[in-house]
């Protein structure tokens, strides 16, 4: 981490807060702007991407919080894991917007974050106040003079503490008007942790190597200087308030002491023969001590001490972490909740069993230098080996490829070969270059760096920048980084850098010979190894076929005391998905084009912030039972729903199938959902609902206009993943709810009936709709195999799919039975037709053209290029004729020349925004070659080769949509190449936990 040093409340907080706000303010002469207006592009992986500092809970140990470096605050279910929402505050460069310390009240009602909190446009610091019903700022207490290390509440929930940086001591404030009861500055170091007893009594330990004992009152009781020295950290009450546990920051002990004025020793408990501290303490129920901090075992990995009886019984090591652990939480039952900086956040049963574990969701680049880094020649592949990674990996960002590092890359000098002598570097804030000082930023610390095979400058990478040195040491250029460069690679000819930093992200620049230094691309890759998403400084982004795109997003701040916006990739998908733009930035070409496309988009504030998407809210949802009407109220926060464990969750299902929002009857086979759209400034666009991924309903912005609306879906038995996207009027950018979770309960087995002997076959069925056209009118291009190739689709599909369904449903439009029109209604016929467990695939073959950056499929009603718009088959039709099919699986393929079309200006927004498998036949503008082997086009080759045997893997002659998929995209590019043609076909996959399924059986 980088820093330098009862009631229920939420009906008078927000206002008494903003008071106090206000006052301190204007007493102080603080500055009037506000936090930066500036879009900032942050990682949102699901988990905390640096260190988790803090976890709190609520009194009744339902809800946890966990505060982290990464300026957000992360909600949990206590219970088994499940997040239940993100809160963020308003953030700005480096520091700010770090949280140390988070305290829930007693009722769950209010959560306290701060750290280094406002000090960028207040000059002093603050903390936040969140109402979590509402997941919402209700108000905030500036004016502090010191970043937060720890909060506390009072066991009745009246009164919180604050233990302060540098000398500022600790504060105590009455909870429900925000009004100070007492301080005491009279420290000599920073307040490391506060705790209040039963009775309201306060401890306070400080790295001034004390600790205090406070009246409620706030009169001094007591104060002790402990013998053994070092640097006093967490502390905790025991049970009964007797005595109290102090752990060291920098020893691996832990001190008990009586709770009366004179603070007397009672036993100090030590780690013998390790090093490290023991900071993290807590008292559990049943009378153990608890501590975590930086002690390892012999394997390396950061245990969890624990001493029972008070700490008379003999020790027990649990090997939980393999970074420190910043904070325990005992809970009622004997479990323990323990944080630290993997990141992680664990938990653990009585008998130190692990009931759930989250771990860093991206990829560990800590002493990545000591494993692997490295860059190729051009810097377009880059070998890195994480921390959390078994082996190094390969990642060709001009191929979109990620593979093991098999062999080395073109020969790339290590630091140490560049003739340039750095010491004093490694986790120093004094680096020499040569014996020459190198410049730093107060309390800035060096972390890595890396030099050009002629050694005429070095690059040194540290928290907050990548700086640029003359061969002397000279400074030449820096610029300010997002998080720690823990590893640094160049190429030879000192052209480009990559930085491996700490929000788990690589990042390119390029340099220019006076030594500026620009940044080309970021990247993030899950620690799945799956899902990455790559964009611009502009925004721009590119990501993976298998997902990615809700990984990155903007935070947007507003006003010092409201809650900053959040918008994913995803949500802004048609404005900034743009994979050309990125592959250009990396390889360093000229940005224009992308000023040009950021020009055309327009401010982003404004297109987010009030003149952004509606808001979009589920209220209930109604089904009939036994012919009547039942309706359900639903939570708007996941941390406030009433959780109903699932009946019999899916095996691996994980902690997000433990709960639901929502038990249905067997009988509710359909649902009727109420929600309430709101124009936020940017009018009312469609509204689609998304079940598991899949766009399963879609209201156009005429009946959205008003609320409330009800709109009925299909759910299907088992579990299912809710979720609503409210557009604007553009259709550029949406606004979503959270995700709800129901489960319906299967219907009963039906009664046997005597002397039936066959059962009923119980496969799905599969629809495949085919159109192709090659004879369009004069004035468009004819084709010649279209026809062939979508003939060719619907055949090898009929004969290899036929033992996988219970039947295949085929409807062929080829040329003048291919309209508009006819395209449209088959798609309906298919809706009012297919059940949940069907598959349906969607084959559409010969002209695609794009306009105004919208895709449209050329059928042959289409008179000229001119009329594509009113009369071809639009991206919006696409999306709305495919919302109407419920069957779940699905995939659509796209054989048409100018498919790339799709590419270049939103590629992939049809498997984005109907949730269904998309294969392009082209990317960027690239024309789809018509002929292969004058038979069929490239794109229907493969797909041919590959539902014919080519995509099956080993053992298994099921040819799946991914194995097709994958098969298909690497598969255009070969045949293409033997025609000396350049072609790529594209494979997106909407869901990032999508599910396979069949298409086809070699026989």
């Amino acid at each position: 981490m980088r820093r330098a040093g009862g009631a229920t409340i939420l009906g008078m907080v927000a206002a008494l807060v903003a008071a106090v706000a206000l006052t301190t303010a204007t007493a102080r002469g603080q500055p009037a702007e506000g936090p930066p207006t500036r879009p900032f592009l942050r990682v949102d992986a699901g988990f905390h991407t640096e260190v988790v500092n803090r976890v709190a809970i609520d009194g009744a140990a339902r809800i946890a919080a966990t505060a982290s470096d990464d300026k957000s605050i992360r909600l949990w279910s206590v219970a088994d894991g499940t997040a239940l929402g993100t809160l963020r505050v308003p953030i700005g460069e480096e520091e700010e917007g770090a949280i140390y310390a988070v305290a829930l009240s007693p009722d769950g009602g209010t959560l306290l974050a701060a750290g280094h909190t406002a000090y960028a446009w207040d000059r002093s610091f603050a903390v936040y106040l969140f109402d979590l019903a509402g997941q919402r700022l209700r108000g905030r207490l500036p004016g502090l003079p010191a970043p937060v290390n720890h909060l506390a509440y009072s066991a009745d929930g009246s009164r919180f503490a604050l233990a302060l940086g540098g000398r500022a001591g600790i504060r105590v404030h009455d909870a429900t008007n925000g009004r100070l009861i007492f301080a005491d500055a009279d420290y000599q170091d920073r307040a490391t942790w506060v705790a209040f007893d039963k009775g309201g009594r306060l401890a306070a330990t400080g790295f001034d190597g004390k600790l205090r004992l406070y009246a409620p009152d706030g009169r001094k009781l007591g104060q002790r200087a402990f013998a053994g020295g070092g640097k006093p950290y967490g502390l905790t009450f025991s049970g009964d308030g007797k005595q109290i546990a102090v752990g060291f920051f920098d020893q691996p002990r832990v001190d008990v002491v009586g709770s009366g004025p004179d603070l007397r020793p009672v036993t100090s408990l030590r780690a013998p023969n390790t090093a490290g501290g023991l900071g993290a303490v807590a008292w559990s129920p049943d009378g153990h001590i608890i501590a975590g901090g930086t002690v390892r075992d012999r394997s390396g990995m950061v245990v969890l001490r624990a001493w029972s009886n008070g700490g008379r019984g003999n020790p027990a090591d649990l090997p939980l972490l393999r970074d420190t652990i910043s904070d325990i939480k005992v809970l009622p039952d004997g479990g323990t909740l323990v944080v630290g900086a993997d990141p992680a956040l664990v938990k653990i049963d009585r008998e130190g069993r692990t009931v759930f574990a989250h771990g860093g969701t991206t990829l560990d680049f800590r002493e990545v230098g000591e494993r692997r880094l490295a860059l190729s020649a051009d810097g377009m592949v880059v070998d890195v080996q994480p921390r959390n990674a078994k082996a190094a990996l390969r990642l060709d960002m001009a191929q979109r490829t990620i593979a093991d590092a098999a062999g080395p890359l073109d020969p790339t000098p290590l630091p140490t070969a560049a003739g340039l002598r750095l010491t004093d570097w490694r986790n120093r804030a004094d680096p020499r270059l040569g014996g020459r000082p190198l410049a730093l930023d107060p309390e800035e610390t060096a972390r890595s760096w890396a030099a050009p095979a002629d050694g005429r400058f070095l690059v040194l990478g540290t928290d907050y920048h990548l700086r640029f040195y003359a061969a002397d040491g000279a400074p030449v250029g820096a610029i300010r980084l997002p998080a720690t460069a823990w590893g640094v690679a160049i190429t030879p000819d000192g052209t480009v850098i990559v930085a491996a930093l700490g929000d788990g992200t690589l990042r390119w620049f390029g340099t220019d010979p006076q030594g500026r230094l620009s940044e080309r691309m970021a990247l993030l890759l899950a620690s799945d190894l799956k899902r990455w998403t790559a964009w611009t400084p502009e925004g721009f982004f590119d990501h993976s076929d298998l997902g990615g795109k809700e990984l990155v997003g903007y935070q947007l701040n507003r006003a010092k005391g409201e809650v900053p916006d959040w918008f994913s990739f995803a949500q802004v998908y048609r404005l900034f998905y743009a994979p050309d733009q990125v592959l250009e930035r990396m390889r360093g070409g000229d940005p224009e084009g992308a000023r040009r496309r950021l020009a055309e988009i327009g401010d982003l504030r404004e297109r987010l912030g009030r003149g952004g998407p509606p808001k979009v809210e589920l209220g209930d949802v109604c089904w009939r039972e036994r012919e009547r009407e039942t309706c359900r109220p639903l939570a708007k926060a996941a941390v406030t729903r009433t959780l109903v464990p699932v009946a019999a969750p899916p095996a691996g299902s994980g902690p997000a199938g433990a709960v639901v929002d929502l038990r249905l009857p067997p009988e509710a086979t359909a649902v009727r959902l109420r929600y309430s759209v709101a124009d936020q400034g940017g009018g009312v666009g469609p509204v689609d609902i998304f079940i598991d991924g899949r766009n399963a309903g879609r209201a156009e912005a005429a009946v959205t206009a008003s609320s409330p609306v009800v709109q009925p879906v299909d759910l299907g038995p088992g579990l299912r993943r809710i979720q609503l996207r409210a557009f604007d009027r553009s259709e550029s950018t949406y606004a979503q709810t959270r995700e709800y979770l129901f489960e319906q309960a299967p219907p009963p087995p039906p009664v046997p009936v005597a002397g039936k002997q066959n059962e009923e076959d119980k496969r799905p069925r599969m629809w495949v709709i085919v159109a192709g056209v090659d004879k369009y009118g004069p004035q468009i291009n004819q084709l010649r195999f279209a026809v062939a190739d979508a003939k060719a689709f619907a055949t090898i599909v009929r004969e290899r799919a036929g033992d996988l369904y219970r039947e295949i449903s085929l409807i062929e439009l080829y040329d003048e039975a291919a309209t508009t029109e006819s395209i449209v209604e088959a798609m309906a016929e298919v809706g009012r037709t297919a059940r949940f467990d069907d598959t349906f695939l969607l084959y559409l073959s010969g002209h695609g053209t794009a306009v105004d950056k919208r895709y449209y499929f050329v059928p042959q009603n289409v008179e000229s290029s001119k009329t594509v718009v009113e009369q071809g088959l639009s991206e919006t039709a696409l999306v709305r004729g495919l919302a109407g099919i419920k069957a779940r699986h699905g995939m659509i393929f796209l054989d048409t020349c100018h498919a790339g079309a799709l590419a270049l200006d939103s590629p992939g927004q049809l498997a984005h925004e109907t949730g269904r498998y998309m294969l392009a036949a082209a990317t960027s503008v690239q024309e789809a070659l018509d002929s292969y082997d004058n038979k069929n086009g490239v794109f229907a080759t493969a797909v041919l080769r590959g539902i014919s045997g080519g995509a099956v893997r080993a053992g298994d002659a099921t040819v799946s949509n991914f194995d097709l998929g994958f098969y298909v995209k690497s598969t255009v590019v070969k045949l293409a190449g033997e025609k000396h043609h350049q072609q790529r076909a594209q494979f997106k996959v909407a869901a990032d936990d999508a599910e396979p399924f069949p298409i086809a059986r070699v026989k």
